[in-house]
């Protein structure tokens, strides 16, 4: 299960939802091939098939050339790390202009690489690093308090935690 939460800046009115981690159909099988877990804490999911369909991570990923290259990485036999902390979605931060985002974070190894996506940001199209803060769902408070206002600077506070699935 996933949480959620609002930053907001108290000095300039700068307010941003994120959602992060993961929901119940992001199983590494739906998420990364196309398949579904068979849930085996529920039968009332009869409509839970995903056999043959795109992969969730092509819904996931809005750049067409990385979205792109992450499917082929899969398709040629990288390994995606599918443990519950090692993706979901997550802050980046924009090393240019500030801004916080939210992507979808993921690794996948292969002979030659461990492959994590580099997202651009949506404002100034400079690259964004990932701020590891909602590792499986479960937020890193800590590093939220961290994070600073892209507008004026000052420090963020969050409001109106939930939980998604």
């Amino acid at each position: 299960m996933g949480s959620g939460f609002t930053v907001k800046c108290e000095q300039c009115g700068f307010e941003k939802p994120f959602r992060l981690g993961i929901g119940f159909r992001y199983s590494p099988e739906s998420v990364f091939y196309g398949k579904a877990a068979k849930p085996n804490w529920s039968t009332s999911f009869r409509d839970y098939d995903y056999e043959g369909r795109e992969p969730l991570i092509a819904s996931l990923i809005k750049d067409p050339a990385l979205r792109e290259e992450a499917l082929n990485l899969i398709r040629n036999g990288g390994l995606p790390d599918t443990d519950i902390h090692a993706y979901g979605h997550e802050i980046y931060s924009c090393q240019h202009c500030k801004g916080l985002n939210e992507e979808f974070y993921f690794r996948i190894t292969t002979e030659e690489e461990i492959f994590e996506p580099k997202y651009k940001c949506p404002t100034c199209g400079h690259s964004q690093i990932c701020l590891h803060i909602g590792k499986g769902g479960k937020v890193d408070s800590r590093k939220i308090g961290e994070l600073a206002c892209p507008s004026c600077g000052k420090k963020l506070s969050t409001c109106g935690h939930l939980r998604w699935d």
